[in-house]
C-alpha cells in the first residue's frame, strides 16, 4: 500500500501548491445571488432575447436554483429582493402588466413565498419582498418569477452568445425556464441545456436575488461534490484511470486555498493544503491519477475543509468517496432489452418489427431478454404505473415511442441517439438516427459482467408462484449501495387494440413481452450479498387474467441512482418460463399442413424465442421451418 500512497501524493503535489493563509476579509451584509447581465443601456436585441414557443396566453417561469450546499452555508440569511428583466419583442408584444416573484422548493409546487408586482418589458424590475424569506439549511430552493403573456415568445429575458471568447457567465447556479401549456402541463428545462442542444450557445437569465444578513454573510465556505472517474469504474489491470475531485465555493469571497485529505483503501495518501482561485458560488476541480495494477475493488475518500485557512461556514458533509474495480475475469452477460411502445402509437408496429428484424441479426450466442413497457406515447389498457414511472429513464421532460433501452446503459459512445438524432439525456434512445440496433446490442453484450444469476420457480394449483433467485459476485461491486434486485413478470400473446400506420385500429393485435407486474417494486429492492452470494425467495398469487402458458419471469440486478438516469446500469439478467429453470428455445418445428395459407392461424407457428403463437399478426415467425415476415 505504501507504493500507492507515494504515487498518489506525487500526483497531487504536481497539481498545486503552497500553504496559503487568507487575508482578513471585510464583513459583508449583502450579496447578489445570480446574474445581473447587461444594463438597460447596453442590452441589445442580440443579448436580451426569449425562446420562440407555440403557447399563447401561457404562464411562463424563470428560476435560479439554490442547491442544498449553498443554503447550508447561507442558513439564517434572508432573501429580501428579486430583480429580473423581461423580453418584450416588437413583433410579439408581451401583453403583460403584472408578474409574480416566487420562492419555492418545487418549480411546479406550492410556493414558499409569492408576491405580485407590476412589470415593464426590456428593463429591470426590482421587487422588494414584503416578507423576506429566511433560508433554511440543506434545502434546495428555486428563486424566480412567473408571468402570463399574450405573445408567442417566452417573455423570459436572458443573455446568450455563440462566441467562444465571449461566453456567458459559467457558474453552478443553474438557470431554468418553464411554461404551463394550455392543457395545464408544466414543462421545464435548464436554460443552458436548451441553448446548447438547439443553437450551440451558452446563456444566463437576467435574474438575481439579494441575500442579506446584518450579522454578516459567510465569506469562507467550501463543500465537496461527487468525484468523477475519467473512464469506467471497471478497468483492466494497468489501464489509464484518473479521478476528478469537485468542490464548490459556497461562500461569497474568492476561495484561494483549502485543505485536502485523501485516503486510498483506508490509508492516508495525501493530507495538506492546496491553492486554487475559485470565485463565489463557483466550482473548482483537481485531478489525480489512480493506480490500476492490483486486481480487486479500490476505495478512495476525499475530505475538503479549511477554506482560506479559516473555519468552514459550510456545516454539511465534507467527505465524498468513489470506488473502482480492477478486474481480470468476467461472466457471460445476458442483455436486457426494454422497449417503449403503446397501442396509441401508429409508428409502434413498425418499430416492433424493426426490433425483431434487428435481433435476428445478432449473433445467436448473445442472449437477449425482452421487456416491453406500454408507455412513452400516451398509455393503453396494458400500461402499469411502473411503465409510466420508467419514463424517468428518458432523462428529460420529452418522451416518445417507439423507444429503446439496452441494459439501462448510456450507449451514446456506441452510437445511440435520442429521438430525431439529438444527444441522449438518459439511457433511452431512438432508432431513426442511432446505429443499427443489432450493433448496439452487440456492443452492450460485450461489456463485462461480474455477477451470475440463477432462477427457479414453481406454481401450485392455486396459482401461487414461488420464485428463488441466486446470484454470485466475482468481485465486490463499486456501487454496492445502489444495487437493486428486480423480479418482474412478462406475458406474451396478449390481445389488445393497436393503432396501425394507416390510422386503423386492430382490436385483436397480439402484443409480446408485456410488462405485467414487479414483485420487487418499481426500482427493485436492495440487493444483499453475504460473502459474495445472494439468495432471495418471493411468492406471488398470479391473477387469473394472466395466461400461465405465456408468462415469463425476468430477474435482473441493476444500480438505481435516483439523482442520475445514466447511473442505473444493469449488471446481468436471467429469465424463465413459469415452473421452468430455463427458457426453452426452438428445438423442433411443427410443419404446417400442406397447402395451408400462411395468412391464416397456424398451429405450427413460433416466434423467434421459440414460443408457440396461436394467432400470429405482425412480425417475424418460424412457420414450416422457415422464417416468415407477416
Amino acid at each position: 500500500m505504501k507504493q500507492y500512497s507515494v504515487y498518489l501524493i506525487t500526483t497531487v503535489l504536481g497539481l498545486l501548491l503552497n500553504c496559503f493563509t487568507a487575508n482578513a476579509q471585510e464583513t459583508k451584509t449583502s450579496y447578489d445571488y445570480g446574474y445581473k447581465g447587461a444594463t438597460s443601456e447596453t442590452a441589445t436585441p442580440d443579448t436580451l432575447v426569449g425562446l420562440r414557443v407555440k403557447a399563447y396566453e401561457s404562464q411562463h417561469f424563470a428560476f435560479l436554483e439554490m442547491p442544498a450546499n449553498v443554503s447550508n452555508t447561507l442558513e439564517g440569511c434572508q432573501i429580501t429582493k428579486i430583480a429580473f428583466r423581461l423580453f418584450d419583442p416588437a413583433d410579439a408584444p408581451l401583453g403583460a402588466t403584472t408578474a409574480k416573484v416566487i420562492v419555492t422548493k418545487e418549480m411546479n409546487g406550492t410556493p414558499l413565498y409569492e408576491q405580485e408586482t407590476p412589470v415593464v418589458g426590456n428593463d429591470w424590475n426590482e421587487v422588494a419582498l414584503d416578507s423576506p424569506v429566511t433560508i433554511a439549511a440543506d434545502e434546495k430552493i428555486y428563486i424566480g418569477y412567473s408571468v402570463k403573456c399574450s405573445g408567442t415568445d417566452y417573455p423570459i429575458g436572458y443573455f446568450y452568445t455563440s462566441e467562444i471568447m465571449q461566453q456567458a457567465t459559467v457558474d453552478p447556479i443553474i438557470d431554468y425556464v418553464g411554461v404551463i401549456t394550455k392543457e395545464g402541463e408544466f414543462l421545464s428545462n435548464m436554460l443552458d441545456a436548451l441553448m446548447w442542444n438547439s443553437r450551440r450557445q451558452t446563456a444566463n437569465l437576467f435574474l438575481n436575488a439579494t441575500i442579506e444578513n446584518p450579522a454578516g454573510i459567510p465569506g469562507n465556505a467550501v463543500s465537496i461534490g461527487t468525484p468523477m472517474l475519467s473512464g469506467k469504474d471497471r478497468v483492466h489491470p494497468n489501464d489509464e484511470l484518473s479521478l476528478t475531485g469537485i468542490y464548490t465555493n459556497t461562500g461569497i469571497e474568492e476561495l484561494k486555498s483549502y485543505h485536502l485529505t485523501m485516503t486510498y483503501d483506508g490509508q492516508t495518501a495525501y493530507d495538506g493544503d492546496l491553492q486554487t482561485a475559485v470565485g463565489p458560488m463557483a466550482e473548482g476541480k483537481f485531478n489525480v491519477k489512480l493506480p490500476t495494477d492490483v486486481v480487486g475493488l479500490h476505495k478512495v475518500a476525499l475530505t475538503i475543509d479549511a477554506p482560506n485557512g479559516e473555519k468552514n461556514s459550510f456545516n454539511g458533509q465534507k467527505t465524498a468517496s468513489i470506488n473502482y474495480l480492477v478486474y481480470n475475469d468476467s461472466v457471460p452477460r445476458k442483455v436486457l432489452y426494454e422497449h417503449f411502445t403503446t397501442g396509441q402509437c401508429t409508428n409502434c408496429v413498425a418499430g416492433e418489427e424493426k426490433v425483431v428484424a434487428a435481433l435476428e441479426k445478432v449473433d445467436p450466442e448473445i442472449k437477449v431478454i425482452r421487456v416491453n413497457h406500454h408507455s412513452g406515447f400516451g398509455t393503453d389498457k396494458l400500461t402499469t404505473a411502473d411503465d409510466v414511472a420508467m419514463e424517468w429513464l428518458y432523462g428529460g421532460t420529452y418522451v416518445w415511442a417507439p423507444a429503446n433501452m439496452i441494459d439501462r446503459t448510456d450507449l451514446a459512445a456506441y452510437g445511440a441517439y435520442g429521438y430525431g438524432g439529438t444527444a441522449t439525456i438518459g439511457p433511452v434512445f431512438g432508432t431513426d438516427k442511432s446505429k443499427p440496433i443489432e450493433e448496439l446490442v452487440t456492443s452492450a453484450a460485450h461489456l463485462p459482467a461480474f455477477i451470475s444469476l440463477n432462477l427457479n420457480s414453481t406454481v401450485d394449483e392455486n396459482r401461487l408462484l414461488s420464485i428463488t433467485v441466486d446470484a454470485d459476485e466475482l468481485y465486490e461491486m463499486p456501487q454496492q449501495d445502489l444495487m437493486r434486485l428486480n423480479v418482474v413478470l412478462v406475458e406474451d400473446s396478449v390481445r389488445a387494440p393497436q393503432y396501425l400506420s394507416n390510422g386503423e385500429v386492430d382490436k385483436t393485435y397480439i402484443h409480446y413481452d408485456v410488462y405485467r407486474a414487479a414483485l420487487t417494486g418499481t426500482w427493485g429492492e436492495k440487493a444483499e450479498f453475504i460473502d459474495g452470494h445472494l439468495n432471495k425467495t418471493f411468492t406471488y398469487e398470479i391473477p387469473t387474467k394472466y395466461n400461465l402458458n405465456y408468462l415469463r419471469i425476468v430477474a435482473f440486478l441493476a444500480d438505481y441512482d435516483e439523482t442520475n438516469t445514466k447511473n442505473c446500469r444493469v449488471y446481468n439478467t436471467i429469465e424463465a418460463k413459469i415452473g421452468e429453470d430455463t427458457l426453452v428455445g426452438i428445438n423442433s418445428v411443427e410443419l404446417n399442413p400442406e397447402g395451408t395459407d400462411s395468412s391464416q392461424p397456424l398451429s405450427g407457428c413460433y416466434d423467434l424465442q421459440g414460443r408457440r403463437v396461436e394467432n400470429p399478426t405482425h412480425g417475424l415467425y418460424i412457420i414450416g421451418g422457415k422464417k416468415v415476415l407477416r
